[in-house]
């Protein structure tokens, strides 16, 4: 049959994945299925879906004057003459009703956006750029300019090796790649993702066990899809 649209914005498996795959069939004599599994995580098995908002705003190209309008329609016209807001709050505040009316009338446009569960819905807080002890910026250009790509950081607790890793990815996503940073336990995620959302900002994602299937999903799809290029998480990060 005729291929009618692509369901996603990219593909799930890339060759990379399926190089690997077909190497653990061949060596341990397993099913695509079963290896598929490993690169696909449970909350897209699970069917789990993106979540989406509806928002209205005003139509543009419709000409209100066209129109009579009661005092609750007439309060809602003038509420997004200046804002944008979810359906489900616009329901809220005013009279579904006439809402439903509007839209039907072609007057108010209802549109999708996209939108990421959070796993913390704390803000990004600044923090004043912090200059490197010898000893750090020594550990920094070891790792940097070293053949080795192995390294031991030694130091006792806030010494100071957050620092160390940030400078270090900097670097890293200078060059185009990606980081992760594994954590022993996932209590101690919060606080290292809010370190580093306020140096790198949307570009963090996080990954463990406690987040809900839902926030999975997303935080996966933005490494996916390269909006994430510095990814924290536990082991199954």
């Amino acid at each position: 049959k005729s291929i009618i649209k692509s369901l996603d914005d990219f593909s799930y498996l890339n060759d990379e994945n399926i190089a690997l795959m077909e190497y653990l069939i061949k060596t341990y004599n397993l099913r695509y299925a079963d290896c598929m599994r490993l690169f696909i995580p449970s909350s897209v098995r699970k069917n789990v879906k993106e979540k989406f908002v509806k928002f209205v705003k005003l139509n543009e190209n419709v000409n209100l004057s066209n129109f009579k309008f009661n005092e609750n329609q007439l309060k809602i016209l003038e509420f997004l003459n200046l804002n944008i807001i979810s359906l489900e709050k616009l329901n809220k505040n005013f009279s579904p009703s006439s809402v439903k009316t509007l839209i039907k009338k072609g007057v108010l446009e209802v549109f999708s956006t996209k939108e990421n569960r959070k796993p913390y819905n704390f803000t990004n807080f600044t923090k004043n750029n912090i200059t490197l002890t010898n000893e750090q910026q020594n550990a920094v250009d070891n790792i940097l300019n070293s053949n080795n790509n192995k390294f031991l950081l030694f130091g006792v607790t806030a010494s100071g090796k957050t620092e160390v890793y940030i400078e270090v990815i900097k670097n890293v996503l200078k060059n185009g790649k990606s980081a992760i940073l594994l954590v022993p336990e996932i209590g101690l995620t919060p606080q290292l993702f809010k370190r580093f959302t306020s140096v790198f900002g949307e570009n963090v994602a996080i990954i463990h066990s406690g987040l809900s299937r839902g926030e999975k999903l997303d935080e996966w799809l933005k490494i996916k899809r390269g909006e994430a290029k510095v990814v924290i998480g536990a082991r199954s990060a």
